[in-house]
């Protein structure tokens, strides 16, 4: 991910999507979990269910995850790791893993985010908190350590919100419905113009072959219409809908995440 170190510009450009950082704390915990019930450790989640944030998934559920091993490394048997997500004022959303370990001082914690720094014992810092970083500001967003009254470490990262209603609205998106087998679908229609700019509904095979005949680009395509191969090249992001299954043959999987909110 890095071609060197020690520069945002070597970190590589975040492939942006919509992200609920609620099912990335679920995800991490899953991970650690085995981990944490070898050595005793609690885990104790308090997240809201929905903290949507445009960012590359890969690269925060490794921060994510990161940031939990370290804090199982610090913590002692039979304690507890609190992990918190909740919205921070109207702009930003923030994740709080905080741990009953040593902890670090004040000069520790100033020197956390070098490259190569390292407490030993205290288990958070060194190179996994550079990168952190890292790809935290690439995000625009925020990293910070802070020490816990009663002894560990609180890791906090920030990101800025967004409204899933409109996360993609600046792109001017066209989408076009082709479904025959959807009961209202007008009414299905309406309910997409909270996320598309345009939005063109048909049930019927010959009409569509007459939309996708004249515009033969379109941002989004749902279908449950057997496509030809020059008809699925009419659509940037196409997929597939079978009642209330949606796959995504192709293009960009935010959009399929779009779609199961609409039909949901």
């Amino acid at each position: 991910m890095l071609k060197t170190f020690g520069d945002s510009n070597s970190l590589a450009q975040p492939a942006l999507e919509l992200l609920n950082l609620s099912d990335v704390l679920r995800e991490a915990i899953t991970i650690q979990s085995a981990q944490a019930e070898a050595q005793k450790i609690r885990l104790n989640l308090d997240t809201e269910d929905e903290l949507w944030v445009q960012a590359d998934a890969g690269q925060i559920a490794r921060i994510v995850t990161n940031i939990l091993a370290n804090a199982l490394r610090a913590s002692p048997e039979g304690s507890e790791i609190a992990i918190r997500g909740c919205r921070q004022g109207e702009r930003m959303v923030q994740v709080l893993i905080s741990d009953q370990g040593s902890g670090m001082t004040q000069e520790q914690i100033a020197s956390a985010f070098e490259p190569g720094f390292s407490t030993k014992g205290a288990g958070q810092g060194g190179l996994g908190l550079a990168i952190v970083y890292l790809i935290m500001e690439a995000h625009g967003g925020k990293v910070l350590l802070l020490s816990n009254a009663d002894g560990g470490i609180t890791v906090q990262i920030s990101l800025p919100m967004i409204n899933p209603n409109q996360a993609f609205i600046s792109q001017e998106t066209r989408l076009l419905l082709a479904l025959q087998s959807v009961e209202g679908l007008e009414d299905l229609a309406d309910r997409c113009l909270d996320y598309f700019d345009q939005v063109l509904e048909t049930g019927d095979y010959q009409e569509l072959q007459a939309l996708l005949e004249e515009e033969e680009h379109w941002d989004v395509l749902v279908s449950d219409f057997d496509l030809t191969a020059e008809q699925s090249k009419c659509a940037e992001t196409l997929i597939r809908a079978s009642g209330s299954e949606l796959e995504l043959v192709k293009g960009k999987p935010e959009w399929r995440e779009v779609m199961l909110r609409v039909f949901s």
